[in-house]
């Protein structure tokens, strides 16, 4: 395998260390199959090469079989030359020198030129006859190597598969190079997370090559070695190292001692020691391992700086920091690290760990959130696979994101740290947000850097960008000094000026924060002083640990619940599938989830009639009107009002003032769209009843110019009484249906110069408007509809969390705008208490109330509570 990779495999998962088999020398499996020669001492350095290609090529695989890479590399090429200048030379020939000199180049770190070379290699394929187009799998194994390195699975898995798919037809399902692909997929799928594929093509390959080619040849050591940390994974026996000693011992009497493949099992006997042996072995098997790759490749080689990694590692194990440090200090500015992006990842995950462990948050912070950046661009090459490889990809990497979580919920930078829990909960949230929209994981933008960190991330991105440099075409490594010295430089430099920078903008948030919390509890304090009976409750899901603030006039009060995410959000989830289903009784899990919700906080309630709710991460899609406590639901003993982020609406004294409202409608049958009879008879009986100045357009006459031109009218309020679609990842393709049949975007909403400034309520009588409208390209989460209207100046809006009945939509409506207009001991009732009422309407139609099991046709939760105010509710 790729070292790098099989490293970091190993490093963050110890129980299931993944060794992906033949990923070195993967090009040429006949070579490695074949009985191995005693080591041929290497010529001087020949000044006139022979004119032979098959010469040349015998010369160059002595001198790789000594690990002498450089010095094979003049050979080669010039192998390769001679066969494409000779018009006559075979072109299987051609294809084989071609593999040769391909082959060095990968072992010599320059991938670009290895690339290029494969890639002409199968070109040539194409003109092979049938009995040799097997040849075409090797180049196929190759690049596939080279794509997994680079960091595209799904390119890598692909050529693989490819592979595979060649050598069954070829040369059948029982030869060993078809073996050989079984094991090549195994080892994509065990990087993926598909343990059964794996363990089943594994026990094959095994088969196959022990039968064919016999135990002690690399290939089929190598398979045996996958399937028992396979086997280890998926709780079986840990029958791994006597394995590994029995492929060291083979090596060892090929190569001798201080062979570059004796030296990658060193490190792999090293690794297991690491995790589940002794520390002192560990650390003497791995500082050989890189002595010998330091004499063989030098100190720029991928392997070399692989191996000092985990010499690092080790190091960090045992809580020896001094010598760790300056091991990945100097990884910082390798080119090797820059070129590979597991590396990268392995070197900045190893960073912060040191980093945590001496006690510097910031800068453990900081490293942790450049891993996890890394991470999310391998992330993003796997967007093409299937959902489930996605999905399982990720898990394998759950603990980067944890710990990095973690790590900034205890230095209290818990905006930082909910971005961060949203990307391992991304799956939940999406069947929250959005129950129908297609399973693919989209929240692949970068983690946020704050504005300490910002101009250090981008310092590294261009040292990592400026050190990937261009390969050397001679294969002699260049001196990396400077590199390196410019990593260490950067190193010192953050280290100086981070942790300060970082403690001032944390200091600085936390007077913000205070300023806005007394700016609350001033506001609230206006409310009471006005009539208004009000409290803003804040839910914040930090981790596993959610967060519950009440902020009062007088005073703040806080709660902390342990209840894991995993738990939650699936009961969210539940909660709101049994709401949106009338036949099922919601109240037992809803007086669940009011145990969680509300009852820490209910004391600090007493004497309140509106509360103002602020919630992040699953709870934005909570119908909290339906918490049941046992006898009652909340709207039974509470107004409600969700607001977004701490700003809550001033009081101001036009609130309630004589008001005139637009009513706009779709009631007729449109494409797929059903006639919606309810929303004329709606808008009808908003006009007749509510006692406010309107202006009715219906159907033919609900079109994008009429709504924009509604908008710069003298009415306050507008009502929206239509279908309303969500697309799952589309603001094009999400659209409100208009009653001239076309359709209005989100997008076209937002750039179509619709401005909503002057309305102080929007009713969304649609469904599902309260929703985001999915994620973007880039992964960032799109606005609804109504959080569109919001942006665009609409000061509240009523919205719905799903899709809602026409009939019980109809009479909710007019309840409520009959509750807004009416007079009550001289004033009008604030929007709050004006869909509390309405809501009650609708629930007290059942009889004696939510306490008895209810009967009237609108009785249940389904019809609504799915009906939220957001914004200002006065």
């Amino acid at each position: 395998m790729l070292p790098s990779l099989r490293h970091i495999l190993a490093k963050l998962h110890p129980p299931a260390a993944v060794l992906i088999a033949m990923m070195i020398g993967l090009a040429s499996p006949y070579a490695r199959c074949q009985p191995i020669e005693q080591p041929v001492p290497a010529d001087k350095e020949q000044k006139n090469l022979p004119e032979d290609s098959a010469a040349l090529n015998h010369r160059a695989s002595e001198l790789v079989r000594n690990g002498q890479y450089k010095a094979a590399l003049p050979f080669a090429r010039r192998a390769m030359e001679l066969d494409l200048q000779d018009p006559g030379h075979s072109l299987y020939g051609t294809i084989i020198s071609m593999q040769v000199l391909a082959d060095i180049y990968v072992q010599l770190d320059m991938r670009e030129a290895a690339s290029d070379v494969y890639k002409k290699a199968l070109t040539l394929t194409e003109g092979l006859a049938e009995k040799d187009v097997a040849k075409r799998a090797d180049i196929l194994d190759a690049l596939a190597e080279l794509a997994g390195d680079a960091g595209d699975l799904n390119q890598a898995l692909s050529l693989y598969l490819r592979a595979l798919n060649i050598r069954e037809r070829v040369l059948g399902k029982d030869h060993f190079l078809t073996g050989l692909s079984q094991a090549n997929v195994a080892g994509m799928y065990m990087l993926l997370g598909q343990d059964a594929q794996a363990r089943q093509l594994l026990q094959a390959a095994l088969g196959t090559l022990r039968q064919q080619i016999g135990d002690d040849v690399q290939i089929t050591m190598d398979t045996a070695i996958d399937l028992a940390y396979l086997t280890l994974r998926m709780g079986g026996k840990n029958e791994i190292l006597p394995l590994l000693q029995k492929k060291l011992a083979v090596k060892e009497r090929l190569y001798g001692p201080s062979h570059p493949d004796v030296a990658a099992v060193l490190a792999d006997i090293a690794r297991w020691q690491r995790n589940y042996g002794s520390l002192q072995q560990a650390l003497a098997l791995q500082q050989r391992s890189v002595q010998i790759h330091l004499a063989a490749f030098g100190p720029e080689h991928a392997t070399t700086v692989s191996g000092q990694l985990a010499l690092a590692d080790i190091h960090l194990a045992m809580g020896d920091l001094q010598q760790a440090r300056p091991l990945l200090v100097g990884a910082i500015g390798s080119p090797a690290v820059a070129r590979s992006p597991w590396q990268l990842m392995e070197t900045e995950e190893a960073m912060s760990a040191l980093y945590e462990k001496s006690g510097d948050r910031e800068l453990a912070a900081f490293f942790a959130k450049m891993a996890a950046n890394a991470l999310q661009g391998l992330r993003t090459s796997s967007v093409k696979m299937a959902y489930h490889l996605q999905e399982n990809f990720f898990k394998r990497y759950a603990d980067l994101y944890e710990r990095l979580a973690t790590m900034l919920f205890k230095a209290g930078r818990d905006e930082e740290g909910r971005q961060v829990f949203a990307m391992l909960k991304e799956d939940e949230y999406r069947k929250l947000s959005q129950p129908g929209s297609s399973a693919r994981y989209l929240l692949l933008q970068p983690v946020s850097y704050t504005a300490a960190e910002q101009p250090w991330g981008e310092r590294f991105k261009q040292l990592f960008e400026r050190n990937k440099g261009a390969e050397d075409p001679s294969g002699q490594a260049q001196p990396a000094e400077r590199e390196r010295r410019d990593g260490m430089a950067l190193i010192d430099a953050l280290q100086a000026d981070l942790p300060r920078q970082q403690r001032l903008l944390q200091e600085q948030d936390a007077r913000q924060l205070e300023a806005l919390q007394k700016w609350q509890q001033m506001q609230i304090g206006e409310y009471r002083r006005h009539g208004k009976r009000t409290a803003l409750v804040r839910y914040q899901m930090l981790g596993d640990t959610l967060r519950i603030s009440v902020i009062r006039d007088r005073k703040v009060a806080q709660r902390e619940i342990y209840i894991p995410q995993d738990i939650l959000l699936p009961a969210i989830r539940a909660f709101r599938k049994t709401l949106e289903t009338p036949s099922l009784d919601p109240r037992p899990i809803s007086q669940e989830l009011h145990k969680i919700l509300l009852l820490p906080v209910m004391g600090e309630l007493d004497g309140v009639a509106t509360l103002m709710l602020v919630a992040d991460g699953a709870l934005r899609y909570m119908p909290f009107a339906a918490l049941y406590d046992g006898r009652r639901y909340l709207i039974e003993r509470f107004s409600l009002d969700m607001q977004t982020g701490g700003r809550i609406a001033k009081w101001h004294e036009s609130a309630g003032s004589a008001r005139h409202i637009a009513l706009f409608g779709t009631s007729k049958a449109i494409a797929e769209f059903p006639a919606l009879p309810g929303a004329k008879k709606e808008i009808l009986g908003i006009a007749a009843h509510s006692g406010l100045g309107s202006r009715i357009f219906m159907d033919e006459r609900f079109t994008a110019e009429q709504l924009k031109n509604a908008l710069q009218d003298e009415a306050s309020l507008l009502h929206i009484a239509s279908h309303f679609q969500l697309a799952p990842q589309s603001d094009m393709d999400s659209f409100l249906l208009l009653g001239d049949r076309t359709r209005l975007s989100l997008k076209d909403l937002q750039q179509g110069d619709f401005q909503f400034g002057k309305i102080d309520l929007l009713a969304l009588s649609a469904c599902s408007t309260a929703l985001p409208a999915g994620f973007d390209a880039q992964g960032n989460e799109a606005k609804g509809l109504a959080e569109l209207a919001q942006t665009l100046g609409a000061k509240s809006v009523i919205a719905t969390l799903w899709a809602i009945n026409d009939a019980s939509t109809e009479l909710l409506m007019r309840h409520f705008y009959a509750g807004l207009a009416s007079a009550e001991s001289g004033t009008r009732i604030d929007k709050a208490v004006a869909l509390q009422r309405a809501q009650l309407a609708l629930l007290k139609r059942g009889g004696s109330g939510a306490g008895a099991q209810a009967q009237g046709k609108y009785a249940h939760p389904y019809y609504w509570s799915a009906f939220i105010l957001a914004g200002d509710w006065l």
